[in-house]
């Protein structure tokens, strides 16, 4: 089992997100943040299994919401998310927080 780090702004990218959710309908962030859950606790179980994007960044797509997660796999069975997008966002966004990164203290 890996170790799962979600890195600042990935945390900021879920709150917004949740927040969103809860004002087009009451109970739909909670079920945004089931469904990313049970997305990461597979990515922890094998973070293989999704598909090398570019320079070793992986992305995991949630069921049921259109939202991307962006992670690498770290030596010492780390992962490390830095982006939770909706997926018609550009590359840009995401591609531009693993140049800048920062891993958790």
């Amino acid at each position: 089992m890996y170790s799962v780090e979600i890195l600042k702004l990935a945390s900021e990218d879920v709150e917004e997100i949740y927040y969103w959710f809860e004002e087009q309908k009451f109970g739909l962030g909670d079920a945004f943040l089931e469904s990313l859950g049970t997305r990461v606790s597979e990515i922890a179980k094998n973070p293989f299994q999704c598909e090398d994007k570019f320079r070793e960044v992986r992305k995991a797509f949630t069921e049921r919401f259109p939202y991307v997660l962006y992670y690498k796999i770290h030596p010492n069975n780390l992962v490390i998310i830095h982006a939770i997008l909706h997926m018609s966002r550009h590359s840009i966004a995401w591609k531009s927080r693993v140049k800048q990164e920062t891993l958790p203290q």
